[in-house]
């Protein structure tokens, strides 16, 4: 009814309400003050009744007791039927007070405790009086002055009674005055409440009028503010309000325009997010069917539709076809489960061209989480894709610039190593001839240098397997403390020729049997003792090993070798094993050498599973500590006689008789350098040009030859399609390469050909003289 008037309207109407209240409220008192003055007169008249009730009742006991002393006092002048129908009448004036007592006293419920109390009193009082009445009328006809005794004892229980009659009227006495004062004071309160209540809604109206236009304007200023922000304005001013509840309401409205603004600020943000996924991210959305609901700008600029064009379309209309049944299949299965589906896919534009996109379609589900369409977010990857495919062409043509490497490393190593073997080769066998001192110092001379050349060359094939992570370290077991002392033994007759000492100290190293390659640390270990001995003047050099720890399969190893050589400068040793880094340029065309030693040396530990530490002072000397873990070694230590391992030259081996050799070699100066070596042990061979040849002669051979040395790459047949060919014909005659392929993989290809050992030219005479004894004598 009031829901149209203005605030300050209603606040104006409130007094009026007051008033009608009041007298409401002064109406209502007036009725319970004229109930209250009748409820006191029913009570009035109630006690005054019944204290005139009380007032007869004794009246009666007075005059019946009255008539039974009587008839006492004449009983002398009746006959005993007289004087029993005279007592039978006082008897039942007694019975019939005594019936209207009990009858007044049931009639008194509503009693408070006392007065039911005092009318029990009376009872008894009144049975005992009515008990000793009837002692003395039945006495009168047989002994009057029994009676009269009796009577007298009647009297005074009627006295009791009396007493308590008295009693009880003055209970109702009591009560008539208390019940009045009663009702005067209810009336008086009820007045006085009356009146206080009129006045406190004078005040009221008068305080109503006075505050209810400011409290009214204070709040049509918040009524106002909240029309302004109902409709999006934050553009209101927060007042301060001394009352607290005016104050917070204000606090309400100052949160509400708070949460409106950063409702604002969201939706800007929104906007902006909007406005950037709208730039780069290709957006639709579709029912579940598949049918485009919407789609943003930037889908119909990359595909070339317009919105209009796509909304209503299944998005079937840009598929490009390239995709299998089974891509799409795993698709729906995905989001029709409500998960999230991410894939790359190809599409088709409108133009015909193709764009691939990196798409996420995420279900869309209502609040019984029932899928009711999906929205699909993609981003251009064409570019991408194309950078990729480009990627993997550059890869490609890496891996075969790689390729072109390891095939060119390995045909510059076969074709370096094979004129190389010649060179060597023949030096060798010139030292076999009778030179003069000259001669033969020139022909030494060149025999050093040609093995520093072909050190140069398997230093720079170790260092590109390494890069190419193609070096594997071979696992053999060996005695770590036995390579170390031939190793140093091989190693003094360099020091000697220096006049330096070399010293080996293995005391502390407990435990020697290992497993790893003892060729490859026997070449970290020659880099840094031969730079030990090529830098050292004077003095000594130390080889120190030690184990320093061990767990339940390897051991750790440290190995060190010092000298009192020139030292390293300190600013040096960062560069130290860098590849091609050399201290000094000067020490280079002093000591020569092609930094590529110790760069080796350091990836070889590494390989290992360990390093190499350096401690050096320029002047005094250097240290160099190579810490290796090797994997320990299940074969029992093999003590070799100290004799036997001093190192001496070589005695040649007496051959059984009739020794049969074939080698099988294309190149005139290698088959020299061969046949010259083998005469040097004292052996003859028989030589075949290439793998025809060489099958050719083992058919026709009327006796079977003991051993064939085997080149790998020859015309018309190479030496791995000679050697399976011997193979099937299962002739079991040892097969030892003797080849310029010295790259990774050879010594495996040639022992899966059928071959039984392996040796990489330029031949080593001391090597081959060690095959050929195993093999021919074993």
């Amino acid at each position: 009814m009031f829901g149209s008037l203005s605030l300050q309207t209603k606040f104006l109407i409130a007094p009026f309400i007051g008033v009608l209240l009041t007298l409401i409220l002064y109406v209502t008192s007036n009725q319970v003050i004229r109930t209250n003055a009748e409820l006191f007169q029913n009570l009035s008249e109630t006690n005054l009744v019944q204290i005139s009730e009380i007032s007869e009742i004794t009246l009666l006991i007075t005059a019946s007791n009255s008539e039974i002393i009587t008839l006492l006092l004449e009983s002398d002048k009746l006959d005993e039927e007289g004087i029993y129908v005279e007592g039978k009448k006082r008897l039942n004036q007694i019975y019939l007070i005594e019936e209207r007592l009990n009858k007044s006293i049931h009639e008194k419920d509503e009693l408070i405790i006392e007065g039911k109390n005092i009318f029990h009193q009376v009872q008894v009082a009144f049975t005992a009086y009515k008990g000793q009445i009837i002692s003395s009328i039945e006495m009168s006809s047989v002994d009057v002055k029994q009676a009269s005794y009796e009577l007298v004892l009647a009297n005074d229980k009627l006295k009791v009674v009396n007493k308590l009659f008295l009693k009880l009227s003055k209970y109702y006495t009591n009560e008539l005055s208390r019940q009045a004062i009663l009702v005067e004071d209810n009336i008086y309160k009820k007045t006085y409440i009356t009146e206080l209540t009129i006045g406190l809604l004078i005040l009221m109206i008068w305080s109503a009028f006075y505050f209810s236009k400011n409290t009214s304007n204070r709040l049509n200023q918040v009524y106002q503010a909240l029309i302004k922000l109902s409709t999006g304005s934050t553009d209101i001013v927060i007042y301060r309000n001394k009352d607290t509840y005016i104050q917070d309401i204000w606090n309400a409205v100052s949160e509400f325009k708070e949460s409106i603004e950063k409702s604002e600020i969201y939706k800007n943000d929104l906007l902006m997010q909007k406005f950037a996924f709208d730039q780069h991210a290709i957006i639709a959305t579709t029912d579940i069917k598949g049918i485009i609901t919407s789609a943003n700008a930037k889908f119909c600029e990359v595909s070339g539709y317009s919105a209009k064009e796509l909304i209503g379309r299944n998005h079937r209309i840009i598929n490009s076809g390239n995709h299998s049944k089974a891509f799409w299949h795993d698709m729906y299965k995905t989001v029709s489960k409500g998960n999230v589906w991410h894939s790359e896919i190809l599409n088709r534009a409108k133009d015909g061209h193709l764009y691939w996109v990196d798409t996420s379609i995420i279900p869309i589900t209502s609040t019984d989480n029932k899928i009711t369409g999906y929205i699909s977010i993609r981003t251009d990857i064409t570019e991408k894709k194309k950078q990729f495919q480009k990627l993997i062409e550059t890869n490609v043509v890496a891996k075969s610039a790689v390729v072109a490497k390891s095939q060119f490393l390995a045909a510059m190593s076969h074709e370096i190593r094979t004129p190389m073997n010649g060179v060597i080769g023949m030096l060798e066998l010139m030292l076999d001839d009778k030179l003069d001192t000259q001669q033969k110092k020139r022909v030494q001379i060149a025999l050093s240098s040609s093995k520093s050349l072909l050190n140069l060359i398997n230093d720079i094939l170790d260092l590109s397997k390494i890069e190419a992570g193609k070096l594997e370290i071979e696992s053999i077991d060996f005695d770590l403390k036995k390579m170390l002392e031939e190793f140093t033994q091989f190693m003094r007759f360099q020091a000697e020729e220096k006049n330096l000492t070399l010293s080996l100290n293995c005391s502390e190293m407990n435990e020697s049997m290992v497993v790893g390659d003892s060729s490859r640390l026997r070449q970290i270990l020659t880099n840094i003792a031969g730079n030990a001995i090529k830098f050292t003047q004077q003095g000594e050099i130390n080889i120190h090993g030690e184990l320093i720890s061990h767990s339940d399969k390897r051991w750790q190893f440290k190995l060190s070798i010092s000298d009192t050589g020139i030292g390293i400068p300190a600013d040096k040793m960062a560069s130290l094993f860098d590849v091609f880094s050399q201290v000094d340029i000067s020490n280079t065309r002093k000591y020569g050498g092609t930094g590529l030693g110790l760069a080796i040396s350091q990836r070889l530990a590494k390989l290992m599973h360990g390093e190499i530490i350096v401690r050096s002072e320029e002047g005094k000397g250097s240290c160099f500590t190579c810490v290796i873990e090797l994997d320990k070694s299940t074969k029992a230590l093999e003590i070799t006689p100290i004799d036997q391992m001093i190192s001496s030259p070589q005695t040649i081996p007496l051959w059984p008789e009739n020794t049969r050799l074939l080698l099988v070699e294309d190149n005139r100066i290698n088959q020299l350098v061969a046949l010259g070596l083998l005469k040097r042990f004292g052996l003859k061979a028989e030589v075949a040009i290439n793998g025809l040849e060489a099958l050719s002669i083992l058919k026709e051979a009327h006796e079977p030859f003991d051993i064939i040395l085997m080149d790998c790459q020859m015309p018309e047949m190479d030496g791995y399609e000679t050697t399976r060919c011997i193979r099937e014909n299962k002739q079991d005659v040892p097969i030892i390469a003797m080849t310029a392929n010295a790259m990774k993989g050879d010594r495996e290809k040639c022992l899966q050909a059928g071959m039984n050992d392996y040796l990489t030219k330029p031949i080593d005479p001391d090597i081959l003289l060690e095959k050929l004894t195993f093999w021919l004598l074993s």
